[in-house]
């Protein structure tokens, strides 16, 4: 099997390619946007003329920075010409432009696109089906996720975490869409074996899991560890000035300062990240079914995710259109894939 990688040099593609080595009968091209003969293959995802390259592979992953090369062409352009294309993006402008464009014309799709494909979104999607078949009449899904600041990251992550600031959080409330400041109080949800306040925040999920899982009310939420950051996250939105111009020169020098914290100094320091879900059915308390994980190294996590889909690719090549992770992988297919990869340094428990 032949896959083109695009973004294989970056934070998240490295670790991808580590994984998709333990792969039996993968062969992996690395892909950016300057060719070098021999290594690399020039893509850029702002350049369609470029796409002509996607067909000499059985499978491409995208994991490059959305922000910087949105992936909207290429999608387009899988879809219509009959490519496998696997969109890792955890930027929920990217993945609700997908649906609003091609999920209402499946039918007329010759390939096929997996969207939001990593640890979260991806894993955790998987998560959400699994409490949401497990909670009969389910009509609301929470997803939580803790993570710390302070550990290793790419330029992408940083400039994805600051650009959100800058937007409205998107979620769903009895199936309306509903547009609320980028960070707010959140609920209380089981994060790495304890109940944990957490802050809502406008991620992929809240998007996804409407679409695939027809779930009404939908939202998303984190908390940081150490806790003692905690209480200092939901004020920040507040903070942010008002002024178009001094809000956007305040997140550009936050996103410097975090790019040269968390990619340079600390890129090599591991992400511990709890995962859980939350199903429910409004006004009945009794009701509700959790599932939770947590993964020692969130990088090397969401490589062996992406691989475990590679590694699954005949369940994807069946199908044609836009499609979401939960729609056609479960939680312990996936599972069982990635801890089979044997990646070192990589432990994932889930909690009961």
């Amino acid at each position: 099997m032949r896959v083109l990688l695009i973004g294989g040099r970056g934070f998240i593609g490295a670790q991808t390619r580590a994984a998709l080595d333990r792969v039996g009968g993968v062969e992996t091209t690395i892909a950016g946007r300057r060719a070098v003969p021999g290594r690399f293959v020039r893509i850029d995802l702002n350049d369609p003329s470029t796409f002509s390259v996607f067909n000499d592979f059985d499978v491409i992953i995208n994991c490059s920075d959305s922000l910087t090369a949105p992936s909207d062409g290429a999608i387009r352009h899988c879809l219509n010409v009959g490519n496998t294309f696997i969109e890792t993006a955890a930027e929920p402008g990217v993945i609700e432009r997908a649906l609003c464009e091609h999920r209402a014309d499946q039918a007329k799709s010759a390939g096929a696109v997996l969207l939001g494909m990593g640890l979260f979104p991806g894993v955790s999607n998987l998560l959400a089906r699994s409490a949401w078949e497990a909670c009969e009449g389910a009509d609301t899904i929470e997803v939580g996720v803790r993570l710390p600041p302070l550990t290793g990251a790419g330029a992408g992550i940083c400039r994805l975490m600051t650009d959100a600031l800058n937007h409205p959080a998107v979620r769903y409330e009895k199936g309306r869409r509903i547009e609320e400041p980028a960070i707010g109080p959140g609920a209380t949800l089981p994060l790495h074996g304890r109940h944990r306040t957490c802050a809502r925040v406008g991620l992929s999920e809240a998007i996804m899991l409407h679409y695939s899982l027809g779930a009404s009310t939908t939202s998303t939420h984190t908390a940081v560890a150490p806790a003692i950051f905690q209480p200092v996250v939901t004020p920040v939105g507040r903070l942010l000035p008002r002024h178009r111009g001094a809000r956007r020169v305040v997140l550009g020098s936050a996103r410097v300062g975090m790019t040269f914290m968390r990619a340079v100094l600390l890129r090599w320091a591991p992400e511990a990240i709890a995962l859980c879900a939350r199903a429910s059915i409004s006004g009945d308390d009794s009701a509700t079914v959790v599932r939770a994980m947590r993964v020692n190294h969130g990088a090397i996590a969401t490589g062996a995710a992406i691989a475990a889909v590679v590694a699954q690719r005949e369940s994807l090549s069946c199908r044609c259109g836009l499609v979401l992770p939960d729609e056609i992988f479960t939680l312990e297919q996936i599972m069982e894939t990635m801890r089979s990869l044997n990646l070192p340094g990589l432990t994932i428990e889930i909690e009961e």
